[in-house]
């Protein structure tokens, strides 16, 4: 009663104390609903939502998958296991006669080209911290080796180019990959992405 010599200011307290929470509880779950009904347009603001209410590391030291546990670097290539055992590839059963290819792509990719200064820092952006590719080369050793590189991968993704025809195997990854500016590359196939992206 020390805090509330008056009842009037104690009962005047309690209804704004009350009306505070009931508010805050309000605005919070609002503010939830609009998160996740724009998960899918806005990725990037769920997932700050949901690293923000977690506690701790973000990653664990171990990582178990099956009977096995890795920590380390090497921890990327159970995430890579694992990812390419649930990874579904999309469906490939298009109506090609239905598709207006003029209106979808208006230019010839043989009319694109690159040069080996853009492939010399493409390939200095890789990070070195990633999984290694189904070629089995290292993030690492490609940046390494990019200024050794960069020619000889231009003079290939032109001849590519001009054919129209690109390796299955450059399509072949364990993880789906993003296309990303040329500051965010993350694997060999983000290279060959960013090139394929509409300028």
């Amino acid at each position: 009663m020390k805090k509330f010599p008056n009842p009037h200011t104690k009962n005047t307290f309690a209804v704004l104390r009350r009306q505070a929470k009931f508010m805050l509880k309000l605005h919070y779950r609002n503010y939830i609903d609009s998160v996740s009904s724009q998960a899918a347009s806005n990725p990037k603001g769920f997932w700050t939502m949901i690293n923000s209410r977690r506690k701790g590391g973000k990653i664990p030291e171990r990582f178990h998958l099956d009977q096995r546990t890795a920590s380390g670097p090497n921890r990327s290539f159970l995430f890579n296991e694992y990812f390419q055992s649930v990874f579904t590839p999309p469906s490939n059963s298009y109506d090609f006669d239905a598709l207006q290819v003029e209106s979808v792509c208006p230019f010839s990719l043989s009319s694109i080209a690159t040069t080996a200064e853009e492939c010399l820092q493409l390939l200095r952006n890789l990070s070195p911290n990633r999984a290694i590719g189904s070629d089995l080369i290292g993030s690492m050793f490609l940046k390494n080796s990019a200024p050794s590189l960069s020619q000889p991968v231009a003079t290939l993704i032109n001849r590519c180019f001009s054919s129209g025809y690109f390796p299955s195997a450059w399509k072949a990854a364990n993880t789906p990959q993003t296309c990303g500016p040329p500051m965010e590359m993350q694997t060999r196939t983000d290279v060959v992405c960013f090139f394929l992206r509409e300028e």
